[in-house]
């Protein structure tokens, strides 16, 4: 549908477009890459991209090229996607946008650690912080998140997450708060579980009040999942329950599939047969969905839902912990044209 509306766009606008035509095509695609729906905003960015090329806007241009990129790196296009962020470099770079080609070089990080290349990544994140700054809080954030993956173990990265959640804490700022007690649990799932607990717990408390279902979703089941690895399997299901009924609340199909399993791993260990049996079932159904829809081009494969790893977690015999990838980490793939400087 989405897809749709940005065509109707270009046809109402064709030929040559004004610059005002030009910004609110990047403010479409930057739209559409918020609201996840990643084909809509490759085909706005297109649009913007020629429409600034052919006005020599530069600016406009490099925006236009960097969320090309993001909109092929989400789906796994690697190499077009650092092919487009070479085009939105150089744009921006004749138009004097020094602080957006640092979010770019943010984002080109995140694509090289997508597709392996960690020491390109790394470098990319370097040149991120000379053009940002080593004190900006998002750039912080994503390096020492996607460090975790690389270096679970790692002082170094756990201390600057506590030194973010110190700052998120005294600006009193709850979502930045959440992230960081999403990503310090995660990561001490594997070397202190009961830190792992106590930041799971603060952040069920946190997001109980929100208005976000899939962060809901999220911290109900990893606080589930902390509690399973505890052997408190009571609080355990509770928690898988609550956050499989946010996970529908907010059509989270993924989310749904992964917390079934969750309840028929804990369901099978508590010699609830009938209910693990009905669960797997469930699961089975959902991700029966999600084919149908991948095979139908109703849907797109993207980092986010991964088909094959989340195949995958129909065999796992212990619940994982998750991070929402989204959220402070793959958002940052796409660069607002409202970006300053």
């Amino acid at each position: 549908m989405r897809a749709r509306a940005v065509l109707v766009l270009l046809v109402v606008w064709p030929g040559a477009a004004s610059a005002a035509d030009t910004r609110a095509l990047n403010g479409k695609a930057w739209e559409a890459f918020r609201a996840r729906d990643f084909a809509a905003a490759e085909a706005a960015a297109r649009a913007a991209w020629r429409a600034a090329e052919a006005d020599a806007d530069a600016r406009q241009a490099g925006v236009a090229a960097a969320n090309v990129a993001a909109g092929l790196a989400m789906r796994g296009r690697f190499a077009e996607a650092l092919e487009w962020s070479g085009k939105s470099d150089a744009r921006l770079a004749a138009s004097g946008s020094t602080k957006a080609r640092g979010r770019l070089a943010a984002a080109r990080a995140l694509i090289h650690l997508a597709d392996g290349a960690r020491e390109a990544g790394q470098a990319e994140f370097a040149r991120a912080e000379t053009w940002i700054g080593k004190d900006d809080w998002r750039l912080a954030f994503v390096r020492l998140t996607a460090l975790v993956y690389a270096e679970p173990a790692s002082d170094t990265v756990y201390k600057g997450l506590a030194a973010l959640l110190k700052t998120a804490r005294a600006e009193k700022d709850p979502q930045r708060t959440l992230l960081c007690l999403l990503a310090l649990g995660w990561g001490e799932t594997f070397f202190d579980p009961g830190s792992s607990l106590a930041r799971y717990r603060e952040a069920h408390a946190l997001v109980a009040g929100g208005s976000d279902a899939e962060l809901r979703a999220y911290a109900a089941h990893d606080l589930g999942t902390a509690l399973f690895r505890a052997g408190d399997l009571g609080a355990a299901e509770a928690a898988f329950a609550e956050g499989l009924a946010e996970a529908r609340r907010s059509a989270d199909r993924p989310l749904q599939v992964v917390l079934l399993n969750d309840l028929s791993l804990l369901h099978a260990q508590t010699g609830a047969d009938a209910a693990a049996r009905e669960e797997d079932i469930s699961a089975q159904r959902v991700l029966g969905r999600i084919a149908e829809d991948l095979r139908q081009g109703r849907l797109d494969d993207t980092l986010l839902l991964d088909f094959r790893q989340l195949s995958k977690l129909r065999y796992l015999n212990l619940p994982s912990v998750l991070f929402p990838l989204f959220h402070g980490l793959f958002d940052q793939l796409a660069l607002d044209p409202e970006t300053e400087g």
